[in-house]
């Protein structure tokens, strides 16, 4: 209902269909843009495992990850999907990454949006990642009472890829 309001508001009704479905299912190859949004990446993750015709057909992906988003860059570049713009925006103290996604081979990593981020020097990118920042320290200080090694090496590889990325954002914002 919202989509539908945003859309008449804007004078682009009658340029956009509006479908509520479970995931893709019963929607077809007619759409040249879809837009998912509001959920897990891995629950996107699924949705796009379901619909291989949405690759096939190189339609245009809107996706906006509440979490998850390394593991969803990571099934995007396995699965024959490239992102191809990132970008970060705010509201009422909580963030919020959105991809614009094609099909394409691109090898991409876990860090890959926040890279493209940076690279795009996204206004919004400095707090984002100081956010970043205090969670990902709070993992690494949990997973060390827990005594797994392997995952703190993996918390703390995070951890340091971020504080990289803050320090280029410090010299960008000069």
């Amino acid at each position: 209902a919202r989509g539908k309001e945003l859309a008449a508001e804007h004078g682009v009704q009658d340029r956009i269909s509006f479908v509520l479905t479970d995931g893709l299912q019963g929607v077809g190859p007619e759409f040249d843009t879809v837009v998912i949004a509001g959920m897990g990446g891995e629950t996107m993750i699924g949705i796009l495992e379901a619909a291989p015709w949405v690759r096939e057909n190189r339609v245009q992906l809107i996706l906006q990850p509440q979490s998850k988003f390394g593991d969803l860059t990571l099934w995007l570049s396995d699965n024959g999907y490239a992102i191809s713009d990132a970008e970060l925006v705010s509201e009422r103290g909580k963030y919020y990454v959105i991809l614009e996604v094609t099909a394409s081979e691109m090898t991409m990593d876990r860090h890959f949006i926040l890279r493209l981020l940076s690279e795009r020097r996204d206004p919004l990118l400095p707090e984002y990642l100081d956010h970043l920042v205090r969670i990902q320290r709070n993992v690494v200080k949990g997973v060390e009472k827990s005594e797994n090694r392997e995952q703190l090496v993996t918390e703390t590889e995070d951890l340091n890829v971020l504080l990289q990325l803050r320090e280029e954002t410090e010299k960008w914002q000069r």
